[in-house]
């Protein structure tokens, strides 16, 4: 080997480990992201299936009743809450009622709480609470919910 090859083969390694950490460190980077968009299609779809049964139960005779504990619910998720736009909020601690205010403003009645990460806020059809708002923790895994059809809206009950 020429003395020069000797003393240029330190900066190629140096070369070589920086462009090692420069793919590792945007291949981690590529890794998180699709386990966000994973789980923010989990959450997308748990939304539209909840929307999907109000829909079905608006369309049944009056007084009919749909269960939704079959819905799959993301370990991702933390509680979910309903609300009427057109009423009040009750029993609700100041810092929801700052979110749930601010979803209400933007036209979305129902707010899904992830574990951690930001409140997702959606807007569903042809329903309404009794109590406002109506949040089911979902810490079990399970949406213990009920639908019944009221004629012109559905109301979406506790078990």
């Amino acid at each position: 080997m020429k003395k020069g090859q000797i003393a240029g083969q330190p900066i190629i390694f140096i070369f070589i480990t920086i462009v090692i950490v420069i793919l590792l460190f945007f291949g981690i980077k590529v890794i998180l992201n699709s386990r966000d968009l994973a789980n923010n299609v989990n959450i997308e779809t748990f939304f539209l299936d909840i929307e999907e049964q109000i829909q079905e139960t608006y369309n049944l005779d009056f007084g009919s009743r749909v269960s939704l504990k079959k819905i799959s619910v993301p370990s991702s998720l933390k509680e979910i809450c309903f609300m009427n736009l057109d009423g009040t909020l009750t029993g609700v601690t100041d810092d929801k009622e700052l979110k749930l205010n601010a979803a209400k403003t933007n036209g979305n009645n129902v707010i899904i709480i992830p574990s951690e990460g930001v409140y997702k806020n959606k807007k569903a059809e042809n329903f309404r609470v009794s109590i406002n708002p109506l949040c089911e923790n979902l810490n079990d895994g399970e949406l213990d919910l009920v639908l019944e059809s009221m004629g012109s809206y559905v109301e979406v009950k506790k078990v």
